[in-house]
C-alpha cells in the first residue's frame, strides 16, 4: 500500500480472507468477506486501494477492505499504462479480456477461441511496447492429454496479435502444468513461471517486444536446483540488482510436509543460491508471494496449511541484496524463526537468531535419509561448523527450552 503496509488475501471454504500488516509484519486487522475463490492477483493502486482477482469474481477495495466496485470474474489482472486495468478470464476453449478504468468503466473488450483446450488458468501482464503478454496452458489429446504452455500477445485493446507454444511436440509436453506467476520487468520485458511436471518449474523470459529470450526448467528429473530435487514455483520477481527471485514450495523435509523454497538466479536464469525453510514442520509451508519494500527489504508471504486449521498467513523479512538470507519474524509471535547463511555452504554456518527463542537452544543436523549427523547445544553467537559433513543436503532443526522448533534445509558443497 502507499504507506508501506502489506495486504494479504486468501481463500478458505469459499470465503475471501483479508489481512493488513505493517511493513514490519505486525498485524493490523483481518476480516472475512463474502463468497470468494482462489486468489490469483492483488494489484495495488494509488489512493490506498487495490484490485483483487479471484475465481469467484473481481473488484476494487479500499485499504479497510471495503468494496468500491465489482467486475467480471477474472483469473488475473494487471495495471496497464494510463492507470487502466486489463482483466483476463478463460473457459476451457476461449479467452476473454476487458480493459477498464479505475472507476470500473469498460474501455475495450475482446474474446477469441484458443487453438487447444486447457484448464481455466490464465495470467496477464503488460510489456514495454504497450501490448500485453498472456500465459495459458493447453491440453493435447493427441498426446495422451498432456499439457504445454502457451504465450499470447495482445495489442493495447486486448486484440490477439501473436501466439507461441513453449513446448513444440509430445515429447516436451507434461501431464501437469499449473501456472504460477507472470510479471513485467524493469526493461519492459516479462518473466513467466509455472509448475511443470511432477517435481519441476518452468520459467520463460521475454523482451519488451514480446519475443522469447530464453526458457529454463528447474528441479525436474536430473536438473536439480543447487541440490534441491523438487521445486514448485508460484511467484517470481526482479530484484533491485537485476537478478531474479523465484519462490514457491516443494523441498520435502524428513517428515514429508513440503517446505518453502526460494531461488535467486542471475538475469539469464542461472541459479546462484537456494534456501528452504518450514515455519512449522507439522504443516505444509509454501511461499505464495514476495514483494520488494523500500530500504532494501523483501517481504515473503508464506502460509501454513493443514486440514484442521486451514490457512495461517505468515510474513518473513529478507534483504533484497541477499534474498537467500531470511532475517526477522512473522505475523505469528509464536514463530521462533532463525536465518541461515551462507547456503550452500563450504562448512561454516551463521544463524541469525530470533529473540523469540528461549535459551538454552539445542540443534540437530540430519541427512536426507533421516540419519543424525550432528547435534549439540547452540552457541549464543549462532555459529555452527558443518565442515565435517559430506557434500549433500541436510536438515537443521533448532529446539528451544519451551519445545518450540524450526527447521531449515541447507546444502553442504
Amino acid at each position: 500500500m502507499e504507506n508501506g503496509d502489506l495486504m494479504v488475501a486468501g481463500e478458505l471454504s469459499g470465503a475471501l480472507l483479508l489481512w493488513r500488516f505493517t511493513e514490519n509484519g505486525d498485524s493490523l486487522w483481518s476480516q472475512q468477506q463474502g463468497a470468494g475463490g482462489y486468489v490469483q492477483r492483488m494489484v495495488p493502486l494509488p489512493g490506498d486501494r487495490f484490485f483483487i482477482s479471484t475465481a469467484a469474481g473481481s473488484g476494487m477495495l479500499d485499504g479497510d477492505g471495503g468494496v468500491l466496485f465489482t467486475q467480471m470474474v477474472s483469473m488475473d489482472a494487471c495495471l496497464a499504462p494510463g492507470g487502466r486495468l486489463m482483466l483476463a478470464h478463460r473457459t476451457e476453449t476461449s479467452g476473454s479480456f476487458r480493459l477498464i478504468d479505475t472507476l470500473g468503466a469498460t474501455i475495450a473488450s475482446s474474446q477469441f477461441a484458443l487453438l487447444q483446450p486447457g484448464s481455466i488458468d490464465l495470467l496477464v501482464t503488460h510489456i514495454g511496447n504497450g501490448n500485453f503478454i498472456v500465459m495459458a496452458d493447453q491440453s493435447h489429446y493427441d498426446c495422451t492429454g498432456f499439457h504445454s504452455q502457451l504465450l499470447l500477445e495482445l495489442d493495447s485493446t486486448g486484440q490477439l496479435v501473436d501466439s507461441l507454444s513453449l513446448q513444440a511436440d509430445c515429447g516436451a509436453f507434461n501431464a501437469n502444468v499449473i501456472l504460477g506467476d507472470l510479471v513485467t520487468l524493469s526493461d519492459g520485458g516479462f518473466l513467466g513461471l509455472a509448475m511443470h511436471g511432477s517435481c519441476g518449474t518452468s520459467v520463460v523470459r521475454g523482451d519488451q517486444e514480446g519475443d522469447t529470450l530464453w526458457t529454463r526448467h528447474y528441479a525436474c528429473c536430473e536438473n536439480d536446483v543447487l541440490g534441491f530435487e523438487c521445486f514448485y514455483g508460484t511467484d517470481c520477481l526482479e530484484l533491485p540488482s537485476g537478478n531474479l527471485l523465484l519462490s514457491g514450495g516443494g523441498a520435502i523435509p524428513l517428515d514429508g510436509f513440503p517446505e518453502a523454497l526460494f531461488v535467486e538466479t542471475d538475469p539469464d536464469g542461472e541459479p546462484l543460491c537456494a534456501a528452504s525453510f518450514t515455519i512449522d514442520p507439522t504443516f505444509v509451508t509454501q511461499l505464495s508471494s514476495v514483494v520488494v519494500l523500500p530500504g532494501d527489504e523483501l517481504a515473503f508471504c508464506g502460509s501454513m496449511t493443514d486440514l484442521f486449521t486451514g490457512l495461517d498467513p505468515h510474513l518473513l523479512m529478507g534483504k533484497a541484496h541477499d534474498p537467500c538470507l531470511i532475517t526477522t519474524g512473522s505475523a505469528s509471535p509464536a514463530n521462533p524463526f532463525a536465518s541461515l547463511f551462507p547456503n550452500p555452504t563450504d562448512g561454516p554456518l551463521l544463524l541469525g537468531l530470533s529473540d523469540r527463542l528461549k535459551w538454552p537452544v539445542n540443534y540437530t543436523i540430519a541427512d536426507d535419509s533421516g540419519a543424525l549427523c550432528q547435534s549439540g547445544a547452540l552457541k549464543p553467537d549462532g555459529a555452527l561448523d558443518a565442515s565435517g559433513l559430506n557434500a549433500g543436503a541436510y536438515v537443521l532443526r533448532l529446539i528451544d527450552r519451551e519445545g518450540s522448533y524450526i527447521s531449515a534445509r541447507f546444502i553442504r558443497r
